[in-house]
């Protein structure tokens, strides 16, 4: 257990999540109390535990997601959209939007 506290102890300070000042007092309180360095981390909260992922939050969810379907266009269409740059598909959508009205 020492081993993984030690790569990750190195880990925090090389981040500079925590200095070696507080990880010189972490070991010398740790040993006192007979705990593990990073134990004793998480509870006097220098560092907290894991609460989830590694991944980003991402977008929030639309009230009115986008459904994906297949459609058939002819070729001039296509490429007279695709021409306009990116987000050429939602320009698609609106002008469909506008000649249905809503």
């Amino acid at each position: 257990m020492a081993e993984k506290d030690d790569y990750l102890i190195d880990l925090l300070v090389d981040l500079g999540f925590v200095g070696e000042e507080q990880v010189v007092q972490a070991r010398k309180e740790a040993e006192g109390a007979g705990v593990g360095v990073v134990d004793l981390m998480v509870a006097n909260q220098l560092i907290r535990p894991a609460d989830g992922t590694l991944t980003k939050p991402g977008r929030p969810r639309s009230p009115a997601p986008k459904r994906q379907v297949t459609l058939r266009l002819d070729p001039e269409v296509l490429e007279k959209f695709r021409s306009t740059g990116k987000g050429w598909q939602s320009r698609i959508n609106a002008e469909l939007r506008k000649v249905l009205g809503l």
